[in-house]
């Protein structure tokens, strides 16, 4: 049994005693399951002009794991539902998104701090904040400046 592999093992044994009597042979199963969290990349961040259209990939949330990641949940700071991330870490608009103040540079409140849960195949979970997320101000002059405008503070717990 290789107890660093996750897997399904089967060892099979059987016994005698001095008199050369056989016990029945037994069969006994023994599972290696994954014990290591998951880990989301600390310190990310995302930039974004304003006004996209519904859909539109603000980033992907990266996050590792021994056996592999199989899902990404915003667990808070997206109570208007603005933002929405699937099983892969992508993190896009949604349709309420682009009506609201996270696609335009000029409303308040444009500012979010959003949780993201990543699980693995044993349900083991990492949380974190995103590290910051940054819309770009389309000036009067035709040029792109830089603003940040969503602030998501630093890594929490693993």
């Amino acid at each position: 049994v290789d107890t660093s592999v996750v897997d399904t093992y089967y060892i099979t044994y059987n016994v005698s005693d001095t008199n050369s009597n056989a016990a029945t042979e037994v069969t006994r199963t023994v599972n290696v399951v994954d014990t290591t969290a998951p880990v989301i990349t600390a310190d990310q961040s995302f930039s974004y002009a304003e006004n996209q259209a519904t859909g539109y990939i603000i980033g992907t949330v990266t996050a590792s794991d021994n056996v592999g990641i199989t899902s990404f949940t915003i667990t808070s700071g997206n109570g208007n539902n603005y933002f929405t991330i699937d099983n892969s870490g992508v993190l896009s608009l949604t349709s309420l998104g682009i009506d609201s103040p996270s696609n335009d540079y000029d409303v308040v409140p444009n500012s979010y701090v959003l949780v993201i849960e990543v699980a693995d195949e044993e349900q083991i979970l990492d949380v974190a904040p995103l590290n910051q997320i940054k819309v770009l101000s389309y000036k009067e002059k035709g040029e792109w400046i830089l603003e940040p405008k969503y602030n998501i503070g630093g890594r929490r717990g693993a």
